[in-house]
């Protein structure tokens, strides 16, 4: 697996987070979802991926937390960007900083993809982020160094 390195770091984008500290539990703002969010470790990875995104793609391309049928079960992907023809471009999987992201995390997030078929799946913990290119023709997969955006 290759660590992808964001250009500006990913921790660049951490003033724009909208936190509201004085709260117990202490919220964050979603502007996707358009409301106030507990600031769980991953759902602050979450909405740090989506103050980057928003850089590069128009927010009303961007699901975040919709449910997909997998298997006969429902499940709750993380986040999926839309390309310009709205069809699922990016599937993003979001862990805490403090889980290891192995080849079974990807398995995982892959599970999700056998419904969306998106041609990239991307993981991250916030310190290590991995995203790969997935053909489906050739039933194969490539790790890239950088973000498709």
């Amino acid at each position: 697996m290759k660590k992808i390195q964001f250009s500006p770091p990913l921790q660049d984008f951490l003033p724009a987070l909208k936190i509201r500290a004085e709260l117990s539990p202490q919220t964050i703002w979603d502007p996707i979802r358009k409301k106030w969010f507990v600031l769980t470790p991953e759902e602050w990875i979450r909405q740090l991926f989506v103050v980057m995104l928003s850089k590069h793609w128009s927010l009303s391309r961007i699901a975040v937390e919709k449910r997909i049928h997998v298997y006969q079960k429902q499940k709750r992907f993380d986040l999926v960007l839309y390309d310009k023809d709205l069809q699922p471009y990016m599937l993003f999987e979001f862990k805490n900083p403090g889980v290891k992201i192995t080849d079974n995390t990807f398995e995982q997030a892959a599970q999700y993809n056998f419904t969306l078929k998106v041609p990239y799946l991307c993981i991250s913990n916030g310190p290590d982020t991995y995203c790969c290119y997935i053909d489906w023709e050739k039933k194969e997969y490539t790790f890239l160094d950088t973000l498709p955006l």
